[in-house]
């Protein structure tokens, strides 16, 4: 999994490059993490969230439901991919974010196969 922050002048954008399209949430929930700088309290529940098969659609759907469950302060410990679905260990937040992420955008945002892996770019309005 590689991912890299790129310079944008007004959001927070992303370079992600995975083996497999299941690491793109992976890689959405590891990059909420270090941006929003929550620490994780105890795991609560599972949450399956329902995909289309449109992966930019499952990824902009998947990502902007995690940042509203920030609000409830609850956020995923890991991510599984089980067929169709995507299935979260949910925990309890033991901080308020450091910042505010309000969506991630359509700009950008689509999977492409690049030397191999999957890649795209990921925009958050902040």
């Amino acid at each position: 999994m590689h991912i890299r922050e790129l310079n944008h002048t007004a959001d927070v954008a992303y370079r992600v490059c995975v083996e497999n399209v299941d690491e793109l949430f992976e890689a959405v929930v590891k990059i909420l993490k270090s941006c929003l700088k929550v620490q994780l309290g105890k795991a609560m529940e599972k949450r399956r969230f329902k995909c289309s098969g449109v992966i930019e659609d499952d990824l902009f759907d998947f990502t902007n439901e995690i940042l509203y469950l920030v609000h409830q302060k609850v956020f995923p410990g890991s991510v599984e991919v089980e067929g169709n679905d995507i299935v979260a260990t949910l925990h309890s937040l033991e901080n308020q974010p450091a910042r505010e992420i309000k969506a991630l955008t359509y700009h950008e945002l689509k999977v492409e196969m690049v030397n191999g892996m999957f890649c795209t770019t990921l925009v958050f309005d902040v």
